[in-house]
């Protein structure tokens, strides 16, 4: 199983933010924008680690409590409506 620890965050926020996803104990994404928010980043951050795993099982840690948790269970609703290419499906 995979496992990942998402973290994303703005300084100041709003403002330049980023993000970064560790597999399997390994940097293996990141990313940034010039304006943003933390929340935002965050967000980025579970999405790219669900993309990732591309249906594979995995485990997902974040630097967050039960409102990320929240969060999560949406990205998964979200994931299942995503193509393979990363975006939302117009059926």
């Amino acid at each position: 199983m995979i496992i990942y620890y998402t973290d994303g965050s703005c300084s100041p926020n709003p403002g330049p933010g980023g993000y970064s996803v560790i597999r399997d104990m390994q940097p293996a994404l990141f990313g940034h924008e010039p304006n943003s928010t933390n929340i935002r980043m965050e967000g980025k951050a579970l999405i790219a680690a669900l993309q990732d795993a591309d249906g594979t099982e995995c485990e997902i840690y974040t630097a967050a409590g039960r409102r990320r948790a929240a969060k999560l269970r949406i990205l998964i609703s979200y994931r299942k409506s995503v193509r393979y290419t990363g975006r939302p499906r117009r059926d």
